[in-house]
């Protein structure tokens, strides 16, 4: 991921005077005294580290006011909830209300607790295929998330397959001698009905452990995941009201048009058309709205560009922007 974006190099800030920012390299060598020698040449450098410097700093419209380096330091950190952009202040479950994400894991994990230990994995550390089809019929079937019927098992489903691995991945739950069963962290979770936690928790694997990438044909595309805290920022300014996801991921690839040289070599579209798919897909469709996020009106059955969305309440209320 280290090249995945180039910003100008960051150079430590030096004293300067401030009134010769604006010059270029070619103006500030012609105002230098022919034979000031070693110390001509310190004002100049001096006077390019504040220029860069500057210009690392310097809120860029098509980055919604952010800077490179606030940029750099967002692709180059690990997604935390505590960051510069924004603070999450759910503290209760009645505020977190019932992301699918959240009563999709609580299903599982309440399925592994009421067989004590006894729910026995597939060969591929799967979950049961009964388990699968009644959790695909009582959630799935009907809501828009999926339109086939898994036939042969958990990775037939990309949420309920998904949702599993995220509890791994979070601690809840383990598999020993080829059955599940809940962690001491698992159990805590549904004895105390801690769902603010479960889904603190299962948003940070999201973001920081699983692939977003893994589920579908696109190009890499690391930046996208990468992005997640500006990526909220996005929603957060662009998503009040009712939009295309479509336009939702012009404006995400208007920041980063680069990603265009990533897409395949034999994509008929215009450039950027990848990025703007894989982001709605990724993104949008299957990442905000199980987080509960945005709500999703579909225009088209399994057309994930052609959504359009908005802001829930939910995200409104608990994730508090600083600008």
């Amino acid at each position: 991921m280290a090249e995945i974006i180039k910003f100008p190099l960051q150079i430590e800030k030096q004293k300067s005077d401030s009134n010769r920012l604006d010059l270029s390299p070619e103006e500030i060598l012609k105002r230098l005294p022919i034979d000031s020698g070693a110390s001509g040449l310190d004002v100049f450098n001096e006077i390019l580290s504040a220029q860069v410097d500057a210009q690392n700093n310097a809120p860029i419209k098509e980055f919604l006011g952010l800077s490179p380096n606030q940029m750099r330091q967002i692709h180059y950190s690990r997604f935390e909830f505590d960051n510069e952009l924004f603070r999450f202040s759910c503290e209760s479950n009645e505020q977190l209300g019932a992301p699918p994400i959240v009563t999709h894991a609580l299903y599982i994990m309440e399925k592994i607790a009421e067989t004590e230990g006894r729910m026995r994995a597939t060969q591929k550390g799967n979950l049961p295929k009964a388990v699968v089809l009644e959790m695909y019929d009582k959630f799935f079937a009907r809501d828009g998330y999926e339109y086939f019927r898994p036939g042969h098992g958990e990775e037939d489903s990309i949420e309920i397959h998904r949702t599993k691995f995220l509890l791994k991945e979070s601690g809840f739950i383990k598999i020993r001698s080829g059955k599940f069963s809940l962690t001491q962290a698992g159990q805590k979770i549904l004895e105390r009905n801690n769902r603010v936690d479960l889904y603190k928790q299962l948003f940070l694997s999201f973001a920081n452990k699983l692939n977003w990438g893994y589920f579908d044909r696109y190009p890499d595309f690391a930046l996208i995941q990468a992005s997640l805290v500006f990526n909220l920022l996005l929603i957060h300014k662009n998503a009040k009201q009712w939009v295309r996801g479509e336009d939702i991921g012009k404006v995400f690839f208007r920041a980063f048009p680069m990603m265009a040289e990533e897409e395949c070599k034999s994509h008929f579209g215009q450039p950027g058309d990848d990025v703007v798919h894989s982001f709605t897909t990724r993104f949008l469709h299957r990442f905000c709205a199980p987080m509960g996020l945005v709500e999703l009106e579909e225009e088209a059955p399994m057309a994930s560009c052609n959504i359009r969305l908005r802001e829930t309440n939910f995200f409104k209320d608990c994730f508090e922007f600083k600008a």
